[in-house]
């Protein structure tokens, strides 16, 4: 991560050192395999070469506006504040796959990682609804059924304009969002860097 990594607007959801998407797409694995152990990198944190927008309007609007700032790619809707959105899906598609990025988002936002996504947005969703009442890295079904294990919500403080700590909240009982392990709320403030890049593994 480069040393001025902290300092690179928060709206940027990509890093130059990640192998990922804003959205992995699904493909038979015998046809996208690496050898065990090699990343793959779909960015070259220069470009948006290897990645497109939803083609057509989709429930998060027309595709947004997606562009590379300081070695990032750096998503928001278009223009700003219109509620016209959209997804970056990688050209490439892959089967079985880890995959890692770096995040670093403006508070307030809904936002997500798709994964095994289509240019319509079908996808599993590890959410990134960075606001009041949101949660960050439970699996939403965007577009499948709605299905959500969503454990428990976050909150912000906020001071002087400025996002100050995150809390946990309004916690649910196992048979409430189905998952067999989950973090509690504690924890993931703990492990959450506020203001700075933060890593999410999926695999």
């Amino acid at each position: 991560m480069p040393s001025n990594s902290d300092s690179i607007s928060r709206r940027t959801f990509l890093k130059e050192t990640t192998a990922t998407t804003a959205a992995v797409v699904a493909l038979p694995l015998a046809q996208a395999v690496a050898a065990e152990g090699d990343w793959i990198k779909l960015f070259d944190g220069k470009t948006l070469d290897g990645w497109h927008k939803n083609p057509k309007r989709i429930g998060h609007g027309t595709g947004g506006k997606w562009i590379v700032e300081g070695g990032a790619i750096v998503g928001e809707q278009d223009p700003p504040g219109s509620g016209n959105g959209g997804i970056l899906l990688s050209d490439r598609k892959f089967g079985d796959f880890e995959v890692k990025i770096d995040m670093n988002h403006d508070w307030g936002p809904c936002s997500g990682f798709f994964l095994r996504s289509n240019d319509k947005g079908q996808c599993f969703q590890v959410m990134v609804d960075f606001h009041d009442a949101g949660n960050v890295g439970h699996i939403y079904g965007e577009g499948t059924g709605a299905f959500n294990n969503r454990a428990f919500d976050i909150n912000g403080e906020v001071k002087d304009g400025k996002l100050v700590a995150i809390i946990g909240d309004n916690v649910r009982k196992p048979s409430e969002h189905g998952c067999v392990y989950t973090c509690t709320p504690g924890e993931w403030v703990k492990a959450w860097r506020v203001g700075k890049w933060n890593t999410l593994k999926v695999r």
